[in-house]
């Protein structure tokens, strides 16, 4: 299923589309039942469990990540085996995507498709959806629009939405910092 491919002098290790479709399909549960949102430059990592027995070796993290002074900015990535993203969404940030070298093996015709409309398009300030393609890992993004996800601007909600989107199951309960209490 892997293979390891050198890009920019780090080591990664790509997988199939096939076995990431399956892999952000499976259903999976948080370790923990609460959680508390990061404030502004701050960054949350969850650790998920596959829920099918024939997975539970995988390593799961879902990351919301506000490392930006600004509140309306900030990113939510599903990865496994600690390094490959597969998805990644960006609220109000910036990407270019890159032309298109080849077509990878049992790439969903949809997603193709997007790549052609897409391919060398520059987000700046929008809210967009990298998808893992391999060979590619997550240097492909798309609108949002293109899925009618996340059409909300709170935080909480952005964090349940995109929970049910990677299919965690019994999503946690979110809170946030109560911003003045913060030192």
């Amino acid at each position: 299923w892997d293979k390891r491919t050198v890009i920019k002098n780090r080591l990664h290790f790509m997988i199939s589309n096939d076995r990431a479709k399956i892999l952000l399909e499976l259903d999976k549960e948080t370790k923990e039942k609460h959680y508390i949102l990061p404030n502004p430059n701050e960054v949350l990592s969850i650790e998920l469990i596959a829920l099918n027995e024939h997975f539970q070796n995988e390593i799961f993290n879902l990351d919301i990540n506000r490392k930006y002074m600004s509140f309306s900015k900030r990113t939510f990535q599903s990865r496994v085996q600690q390094t490959i993203i597969l998805r990644r969404l960006d609220f109000e940030g910036g990407h270019r995507n890159p032309e298109i070298s080849f077509v990878p093996q049992n790439l969903d015709d949809n997603i193709l498709d997007l790549m052609k409309k897409y391919e060398n398009v520059k987000f700046d300030k929008e809210t967009h959806i990298h998808f893992y393609i391999d060979g590619y890992g997550e240097k492909w993004a798309f609108p949002v629009k293109e899925f009618d996800l996340f059409n909300t601007n709170s935080l909480f909600e952005q964090a349940k939405e995109f929970c049910k989107y990677c299919n965690i199951k019994d999503i946690p309960e979110f809170t946030q910092k109560d911003l003045l209490c913060m030192a």
